[in-house]
């Protein structure tokens, strides 16, 4: 049965070789005369996406096409209310194998369809059918890399790349969206200036259209505007509750020392340049702060300077002397307060602290933060206290923050929290320290001394550098809860063997010079750039502000 099934095979084989043969002069002649009603459509569509929004398309010309007509959308459906484009390329002459257009699309991180037809330069035949491809572009955030920032009383500047296409600033609070209409002249240079916007946190959308180029957060914030010299006691007195008082770039104000703040309040600069500085005036004694927390603020209350430069020099004039501190409670002094924070301010010339609590009062502070602000010459008049400083039994400072900062010329602890017996954390972050217990007496200071007090979270440093101690009169860390070191450096004269058992040392990298050797000028000018570019850290340890 198998045989016969392949003869039959071979028979037809042959009978089909001969049909082909015999017919094979009237093939040419057919093929001829043949004519379609429709052009072929263009093959080999694709896309290539360039620079986050510059897509190029191409394809396989077509012959006898007059022109191609390429319409492009938004997303993938091709539906009249999604085109956005549509261009019309002529054929090109003579032997072309690729044709291609390239163009800009009107925002990133956005899914676009393109398709192509090819128009024949015969008469009656039709167009092609589409062919089609798909692509997103890549992701774009157009506020990168420029700043928007508040810039007066309910008043704003926003900026942005430059010549970027844009018709649009919208402000998002929630389901209230503003738009307000950007100019040409706005596009052309990247920057709008807005007034009379309410205060609110908005997310702010630069728009093209209905396309998102970018998105950023932006708080406006304020309820009164002081001109330099006015009174800001009066200006915190008047106040309501939870208001903002903002002051101008380069302002001095001056007032009484000792002064109570009764309030959830936040003072603050527009800038953080060209800084405001506040001052206590002359007469001020030297044994008293610049100012007490009342006893009537609640765990939900905060105080809040940022932008400022605070200065304990009485007077702003080193020789009529300085003031303790910016906080101290004194013995009879209860308070309960949410949070303290100051937030990219310079704080100096203390005698003494930064913040003491002491005393039989209960003391009781939720949040102290110190983020993006330098602080330098604590402790000149006492080497007994720290920049932060509570050795009570009645004085609780829950959470302790150092991060994004500089702090140097400090001849006395870092943070001074002893017999506290129910606190959560210390933590040092992304900070650059030199001259640290800089003391030349005989005495010797903890740069953290958490004697005899609990901490539930322990203590961290992270991404700091210590440069340089006096002498052999540092100690490292004094705690029975758990100490976390990482990423962080010491100099060649850094050295807080005084007391062994409490060094730090073994836990942070050693780098291979002196704090000289490492950073611009830390002793003179303070600058603490690096001036060993290959130094391993220099990305990633120290305060930001810093690094390359």
């Amino acid at each position: 049965m198998k045989k016969i099934f392949i003869n039959i095979g071979l028979f037809i084989g042959l009978s089909s070789m001969f049909l082909l043969n015999s017919c094979k002069e009237d093939i040419v002649p057919v093929v001829d005369q043949l004519s379609f009603s429709r052009d072929f459509t263009p093959v080999g569509l694709s896309s290539v996406i360039s620079n986050v929004t510059t897509v190029t398309l191409s394809w396989s010309p077509v012959k006898n096409t007059d022109h191609y007509i390429l319409e492009t959308y938004n997303g993938t459906d091709f539906i009249e209310s999604a085109l956005i484009q549509t261009d019309t390329i002529p054929a090109l002459p003579g032997t072309v194998n690729v044709m291609s257009l390239l163009f800009v699309l009107p925002a990133g991180d956005t899914q676009f369809s393109t398709r192509i037809k090819a128009v024949s330069s015969l008469t009656g035949v039709e167009d092609s059918k589409w062919a089609s491809t798909t692509y997103k572009s890549g992701s774009e955030n157009l506020f990168t890399n420029y700043a928007s920032e508040l810039s007066g009383l309910n008043a704003c500047t926003v900026r942005w790349k430059p010549g970027s296409a844009a018709t649009a600033l919208l402000f998002v609070n929630g389901t209230t969206e503003t738009s307000y209409p950007i100019t040409a002249g706005e596009m052309a240079a990247g920057v709008k200036v807005l007034t009379s916007i309410p205060n609110a946190k908005y997310e702010v959308r630069l728009m093209n259209g209905t396309f998102v180029r970018g998105k950023r957060n932006l708080a406006l914030e304020g309820n009164v505007m002081l001109a330099s010299g006015d009174n800001l006691l009066t200006a915190i007195t008047v106040a309501n509750p939870g208001d903002v008082i903002l002051l101008p770039q380069g302002g001095t104000f001056v007032f009484t020392g000792n002064a109570i703040i009764n309030k959830s309040i936040k003072i603050r600069a527009i800038y953080n340049t060209n800084l405001p500085t506040l001052y206590v005036a002359s007469g001020a004694s030297t044994t008293a702060p610049m100012f007490l927390i009342d006893p009537a603020l609640t765990p939900s209350d905060s105080i809040v300077f940022q932008n400022v430069t605070i200065t304990g020099y009485i007077n702003n004039n080193s020789p009529e002397g300085m003031i303790t501190g910016v906080y101290d409670q004194g013995t009879a002094n209860a308070c309960n307060i949410g949070t303290l924070r100051f937030e990219g301010c310079v704080l100096s010339h203390f005698s003494r602290h930064l913040i003491r609590l002491r005393g039989t009062a209960t003391q009781y502070i939720n949040n102290f933060i110190v983020n993006n602000c330098t602080l330098f010459d604590y402790s000149t008049n006492s080497t007994s206290y720290g920049i932060i400083s509570s050795n009570t039994a009645t004085g609780t400072i829950n959470n302790i923050t150092f991060s994004n900062s500089t702090i140097y010329n400090f001849l006395s602890y870092l943070v001074l929290y002893s017999n506290n017996t129910a606190s959560t954390s210390i933590v040092v972050k992304n900070c650059t320290l030199n001259q640290i217990t800089y003391t030349t007496g005989s005495t010797s200071r903890y740069i953290i001394d958490a004697n005899a007090t609990i901490l539930s979270s322990g203590i961290t440093i992270q991404n700091c550098i210590f440069g340089s101690t006096a002498a052999a009169h540092t100690n490292g860390v004094r705690t029975s809860a758990t100490l976390t070191i990482s990423n962080s450096y010491r100099t060649t004269d850094y050295d807080d063997s005084f007391t062994p058992a409490t060094s730090i040392m073994s836990s942070l990298t050693a780098y291979s010079g002196a704090s000289t050797a490492l950073w611009v000028d830390p002793l003179t000018t303070h600058d603490f750039h690096f001036l060993d570019a290959g130094f391993v850290g220099k990305s990633s340890t120290g305060d930001p502000r810093w690094r390359p």
